[in-house]
């Protein structure tokens, strides 16, 4: 299989194909997807650098729903693709990391993705510091550092998460209260864009209303309980992710509180749970990975930062 053999399939000129290859802007998004399905048809690589076909995946042992979808999801597209992912689980410190990267480097993988969206804000950081001419390609999924070396993915959150808390409050909230499960740099991005929000609106949020639930839906329900038996209850509360947001909803019985969750993974009816839930678009991300470690096997240039825009 060659360039000329592409060429054949797709009905488009050899050059059209060498543009494709070379992630070239000149090629309509239809010819391009056109070429790419040819490609991944046949297996066709100009140039076989990566003799192996095993990828690493590192992330988070607090890894939520949505995250281990995610996870989940990608796995099985590799293995429809016959790439061998390898995964661990880990905290995020160096201590842990350290040996991640040597173990996916013992396995000879051409890649690494590690979810960053609920691994620690120092990770992106803790895994530049070993950067070396042997360490793969790395994908960081939500790491929003502007840090090269790394291919970064990301949920663009926070400017959403910032116009949802604006909405809210022009609508006549004055206690909003966020509750997040991690101090990872995605749940600091939502954080960021709720303080961002509320200083807009001239309201300066008690540090009681900004809580750290690391226990999930049992921490949230504890905490919206124990504000509501203070005489302190939010009239809008805002989750880094959908289990918060039905710990919360289980504890207030208020109709008028708005309760906003993250994920949209608990349900796939709208309207059946209490509470509205940010659309993070992590299956469009997944399926954006994977795409993106077949280019790398077959060494077409990736983007080295996409960004993927949330929605309520």
């Amino acid at each position: 299989m060659n360039i000329y053999d592409i060429s054949d399939m797709t009905g488009v000129s050899i050059a059209t194909v060498s543009r494709v290859l070379n992630n070239s802007p000149k090629v309509s998004e239809s010819t391009r997807q056109k070429v790419m399905d040819a490609i991944r048809l046949t297996g066709y690589s100009r140039q076989k650098h990566h003799s192996s076909q095993s990828i690493g995946i590192i992330y988070s042992d607090s890894v939520q729903y949505n995250g281990f979808n995610m996870i989940s999801t990608l796995v099985n597209i590799l293995n429809s693709r016959g790439i061998t992912p390898y995964l661990w689980v880990s905290d995020g410190s160096q201590n842990d990391l350290k040996p991640a990267v040597d173990f996916m480097r013992s396995k000879h993988v051409y890649a690494i993705v590690c979810d960053n969206t609920y691994l620690p804000s120092s990770a992106a950081d803790t895994l530049l510091n070993f950067k070396s001419e042997s360490k793969p390609p790395v994908i960081m999924i939500n790491s929003y550092k502007d840090t090269t070396g790394f291919i970064n993915v990301i949920c663009d959150i926070k400017d959403t998460f910032s116009s949802l808390v604006s909405n809210a409050l022009k609508s006549g909230a004055v206690s909003p209260a966020f509750l997040f499960s991690s101090m990872s740099e995605f749940c600091l991005e939502m954080l960021d864009g709720f303080k961002l929000a509320c200083a807009g609106a001239g309201i300066e949020p008690p540090a009681e209303y900004m809580h750290l639930c690391s226990g999930g839906i049992a921490d949230s329900y504890k905490y919206i309980k124990l504000l509501n038996e203070q005489g302190k209850t939010p009239d809008a509360i805002f989750c880094s992710n959908d289990m918060l947001a039905l710990g919360a909803s289980n504890a207030i019985a208020l109709p008028d509180v708005r309760i906003t969750g993250c994920g949209c993974n608990l349900c796939t009816e709208p309207g059946i749970m209490p509470f509205d839930s940010i659309n993070c678009r992590f299956d469009e991300i997944t399926r954006h990975i994977a795409d993106t470690l077949f280019n790398i096997s077959i060494n077409v240039p990736v983007s080295t930062r996409t960004g993927f825009t949330p929605y309520l």
